[in-house]
């Protein structure tokens, strides 16, 4: 072995306890030969780091395998172990039962993982020779044992889907999935595999412990990655993230660029549906550094590091700056998507020129101190330092500040406060507290002082100490106060903020020693307390007695059609409050709203909001504090968020509201108030098909040709579409009357390849005719040399759809070949047929669908009036088939009440949830038509041929029959494919040219002709010029004599 530079310690790992495994290898350990060095890698595996030596350190190498370096076949040579690189990553199972040791320079760096277990056999013991001696009839008790032992799986790449230079191994995790109790699966990542995309495969190792057949992978899951070159899968981690209890998926892509100039990082955050192998993208956490920083290099558990509940996250970003480590909380929804601590590279004088790469690597979440809360150490390789950085306890601290009069009156002139901290560590782990604080009484209007107050008249300091001995302290201060009758209608407000005096250094201050008696406040409470005390006015008695009258109405929903799911993401509800009686003070507004998943949309400074195990309540003060006054009437609007509402097993919401006050109330009944809004489904569902041979000529093709068909289901929503069932019937066989019933296959059934994808994973489907299941279980997913059965289709097959109409007087059957001919003449049949084409059949298919339409702007459901509701052809039939000739056309098809005596088959798959969006679910179907079928289906006066095939969506029923069934809207178009006899022979290029030059010609020969005849000149006008021009010469006055004198005229 060559151990120089082996890199040991590159990749670790271990539960952080002395008593736990802990394995650490050595990536580039060398195995020297006479002419090669083989770069195989070694880890260490050790039980236990009790002491200064480990325990039963055991060495793993399987890659040394003689027999196994090299691979060659029929299609070249191979590197298989030679350059395997065992250990580049390395992770240890949550139970510490298994070891998966990432390899991804195997087999031509397509790359694998290795398995390190324990393999333990039972042996029914042996027998001496003193305990059975001859003769003895007796049996003997054989005393069983366990033979424990260590076995390495290294899966053979070969029988795998990745490709050469895809690193498979790269980054490697493990997690149970599908529950605590279920198996154990194994997270892998190719970061060079798609193209360079990358992809992470979730997957189960199987035939370990065959003699017979070598290990291989089952891949059960695929996530690929999002752009090319990010190196998706550099690291990976499972954790659960939101407290569902199932472990939920990071994915770091650091060479991932937001703008194309830096590699900036991300990381993906993937969360599981409970129950599901089913992975929905949270988040892609990112951080603000625009350069390249290379976030989401190292990712690690810190476990639950603030004690809410949620397990929380470190990720290092090694190249931002002299590095950077980012802490992520956890949260209900999962990650949070800002980061709650930034840890910067500490100053170092003895580090190597260059960045330190502080965060290249993070250690698990470990507490080393006792304190009940995990600690962490960062490694900076640059500068050859590792920094210990431990977590400061966190205190919980509950105020309260009560008023030794419950109402004040304006004769009233002092009162106590009475100011109480009680504090609790969410760890359990007591420790004592210094606690500073701040009450302020009435800052706006002045009318309280405190005594012993500093600094201003109505504002006092204080220092309170929570021992472990008392968990809770209080002071009392006393008031005085100085009302007039004006001011009596506005409460006394008072506040109160807190601090803890020992404060923990920042974390970037390097060399800081640690705090001890340090703690944190819980970042999740807040350090103000808001309190009101009221007075007592206006009313006849000593207590006011009010008449409070509660009433609301939604403004943006119809409440008697309800509410359509995902229609909206806000909803606003009005409350009207009405006070009939005496002044009403402190007058609030409690809200209960049920499922716990309606929520407010916005929290104000009026609202607090409590999520109980009924419901969730929203207690708001009205009119801003102060009093409402007899007669007057005071209004409240709620947003509500409705984007986490789900349909399902909740089929309404439900809201309960009181009008309260501290008044007394003299008619409670109309203090309340519950109304029901129920929760509706509509989904617009499109299929959009494409066929990539949309038609074909039998002069110029002749025997099978390749089609493929593709469909794109699409959810415009606005709900998710729950239960979805895909079905397409795919015409196989032609029976011609003509010949006697002859049959013609166009389609072979056992040489249709589907495939099927939505959200990044493989959908299932089957095949059924006559209700029978012709391929039960067409895939396995991850299996290795499946072959799907094949399909006798000449003892299943479809009577032709119009045979009822024909020869009997039932609709549609499905029969067996044998059945169809019986008791009727092939020729009367024919003779009997009414030939139809495409035009006449679409005004008798009608729509089977809902027939609503979804107005976006009002957000409500419209019915169709019959009117209007077009036929399904037209979302059936493409409008070029319906301009083929009639009688001419050939349709083969599966369409009920069509002439086409074709035999079916039917394509079906589920989908459980169909979000809306723009994630399709993409259905591909490639198969081959016998063109040599269709020419001898031709009838003498046929010379069109149409293959259509008919999708169609419809819901299954929910099998706990809960919940309604959705209402949608169907919008389609059908994969076809046309087939002509004859080819039409297209006009030549130079007959359009020449009859353009000599269309010109005989223009401008015309209207030189024309013009010649004179048939331009404009006659009649120059005719009415020169009579003008003469009655203006005749009128014009005579001219006058030289002499001036009047003129004489003679008779």
């Amino acid at each position: 072995e060559k151990k120089d530079y082996q890199r040991l310690g590159a990749s670790m790992d271990g539960h952080g306890a002395d008593g736990d495994r802990f394995v650490v290898c050595a990536p580039k350990m060398i195995s020297e030969l006479t002419d090669y060095y083989l770069l195989h890698g070694v880890c260490y595996v050790s039980d236990g780091t009790e002491s200064d030596e480990p325990k039963d350190v055991r060495k793993v190498a399987p890659l040394r395998a003689k027999n196994k370096q090299l691979h060659k076949d029929a299609v070249g040579q191979y590197y298989y172990y030679m350059y395997g690189q065992l250990g580049i990553n390395v992770h240890i199972t949550d139970d510490e039962e298994e070891i998966l040791m990432g390899a991804p320079g195997v087999f031509n760096w397509r790359g694998t993982v290795v398995r390190f277990r324990r393999r333990i056999t039972d042996d029914s013991g042996g027998l001496s020779r003193r305990d059975s001696p001859r003769g003895n009839p007796r049996p003997t008790n054989r005393h069983k044992r366990q033979i424990v032992n260590y076995v390495s799986d290294v899966p053979n790449p070969y029988f795998n889907r990745m490709k050469d230079d895809s690193y498979f191994g790269f980054a490697v995790s493990s997690g149970r999935f599908l529950g605590p109790d279920q198996k154990l699966l194994y997270v892998a990542s190719a970061p060079q595999s798609n193209a360079q995309v990358g992809e992470v495969l979730i997957f189960d190792i199987v035939n370990a412990d065959s003699a017979f057949a070598e290990a291989q992978i089952k891949i059960h899951f695929t996530i690929p990655g999002q752009q090319q070159g990010e190196y998706f899968g550099y690291a990976l981690l499972t954790e659960d993230f939101n407290g569902d209890g199932f472990p939920d998926l990071a994915i770091g892509a650091p060479m991932h660029s937001r703008t194309g100039d830096y590699e900036t990082g991300t990381v993906y955050v993937y969360l599981i549906s409970e129950g599901q192998l089913n992975f929905r993208q949270q988040i892609a956490l990112t951080v603000p550094y625009e350069q390249s920083g290379r976030f989401g290099t190292s990712l690690a558990k810190l476990g639950d590091i603030n004690m809410d509940g949620y397990n929380d996250i470190a990720i290092g970003a090694p190249f931002e700056g002299d590095g950077v480590v980012y802490i992520f909380l956890g949260s209900a929804d999962g990650l949070q998507a800002k980061a709650s601590q930034r840890l910067t590279a500490p100053a170092n004088e003895f580090r190597w020129p260059g960045k330190a790469m502080f965060g290249h690597t993070i250690s698990r979440g470990t507490d080393i101190d006792g304190n009940g809360y995990p600690d962490l150490a960062i490694g900076a390789p640059n500068s050859e330092t590792v920094y210990v950085y431990r977590s400061y306890p966190v205190v919980s601290i509950e105020a309260d500040v009560a008023s030794s009069k419950r109402e004040l009156s304006i004769e009233d002139t002092t009162f106590e406060l009475t100011v109480c901290l009680t504090g609790s560590f969410t760890a359990g782990q007591y420790m004592p507290v210094e606690l500073s604080y701040s009450l302020s009484a009435d800052a706006q209007m002045g009318r309280v002082t405190l005594v012993g107050g500093s600094g201003s008249a109505n504002r006092r300091n204080g220092t309170i100490s929570l021992r472990e001995d008392s968990a809770d302290q209080c002071q009392q201060i006393e008031a005085r106060l100085k009302a007039t009758s004006a001011s009596i209608y506005r409460p006394v407000i008072l506040e109160l903020m807190y601090e803890l005096l020992s404060v923990p250094p920042p974390a970037e201050l390097t060399g800081a020693p640690f705090c001890e008696n340090c703690a944190l406040l819980d970042p999740n409470q807040p350090v103000r307390l808001v309190r009101k005390v009221s007075f007592k006015t206006g009313c006849r008695g000593e207590v006011c007695v009010s008449d409070l009258q509660l009433s609301a109405r939604w403004l943006d929903i119809d409440s008697e059609e309800g509410y359509i799911l995902g229609s909206t993401k806000k909803a606003s509800l009005e409350f009207t409050v009405y006070n009939g009686g005496e002044n009403a003070y402190l007058p609030q507004l409690n809200v209960t709203l049920m499922p716990t998943r309606l929520t407010l949309a916005k929290l104000t400074s009026e609202c607090r909001q409590t999520i109980t195990t009924e419901g969730v309540n929203v207690l708001c003060d009205l009119n801003s504090g102060l009093p409402l006054k007899a007669s007057y009437t005071a209004k409240y609007t709620l947003v509500l968020d409705m984007t986490k509402l789900e349909g399902g097993t909740v089929s309404m919401a439900e809201i309960r509201a009181e009008a309260l006050s501290t008044s007394e109330e003299l008619l409670p009944m109309d203090n309340f108030y519950e109304a029901t809004l129920p929760l509706r489904e509509f989904s617009e569902i499109e299929i959009v098909a494409k066929s990539s041979v949309r038609d074909v000529s039998l002069e110029k093709q002749k025997g099978p040709v390749d089609i493929e068909y593709e469909l794109n289901l699409l959810n415009n929503g606005p709900s998710v579409f729950r239960n979805l069932e895909f079905t397409l019937d795919v015409p196989l066989v032609y029976h011609k009357p003509s010949s006697g019933g002859q049959k013609y296959k166009m389609i072979d059934i056992n040489a249709i390849v589907v495939s099927a994808y939505y959200s990044y994973k493989t959908l299932d489907y089957s095949w059924t005719q006559n209700g029978v299941n012709l391929l039960p279980n067409p895939i396995e997913h991850g299996s290795i040399g499946t072959q799907s059965p094949t399909v006798d289709m000449d003892s299943l097959h479809r009577q032709p759809l119009d045979y009822g109409m024909l020869g009997a007087d039932t609709g549609p059957q499905w029969a067996s070949e044998n059945d169809g001919g019986q008791g009727h003449d092939t020729m009367a049949v024919r003779r009997r047929r009414r030939r139809r084409d495409l035009g006449d059949l679409a005004s008798e298919v009608q729509t089977e669908h809902a027939s609503f339409n979804f107005n976006r702007y009002t957000n409500r459901l419209i019915e169709q009036p019959s009117s209007q509701q077009s036929n399904a052809l037209t979302n059936v039939i493409d409008k070029v088939l319906l301009e083929l000739p009639r009688n001419k056309t050939l349709l083969f098809s599966c369409i009920d009440d069509v002439d086409s005596y074709a035999e079916c088959a039917r394509l079906s798959l589920a989908v459980d949830l169909f979000r809306p969006g723009n994630v399709p679910i993409a259905v591909k179907l490639s198969f081959q038509l016998d063109l040599d079928a269709v020419e001898g289906a031709f009838h003498e006066r046929e010379d069109n041929f149409v293959l259509l095939m008919m999708a169609d969506v419809q819901q299954k029923q929910d099998p706990t029959g809960a919940g309604e069934q959705s209402r949608f809207k169907l919008a389609r178009n059908n994969p076809y494919t046309v087939v002509y006899r004859f080819s039409d022979a297209s006009t030549p290029v130079w007959v359009y040219i020449v009859s353009a030059i000599a269309g010109l010609l005989v223009l401008v020969v015309l209207s030189y002709g024309l013009y010649k005849l004179g048939f331009f000149e404009r006659t009649k006008k120059e005719e009415m010029e020169k009579h003008q021009r003469e009655s203006v010469r005749l009128n014009a006055p005579a001219p006058s004599s030289s002499g001036g004198g009047p003129v004489e005229v003679d008779d």
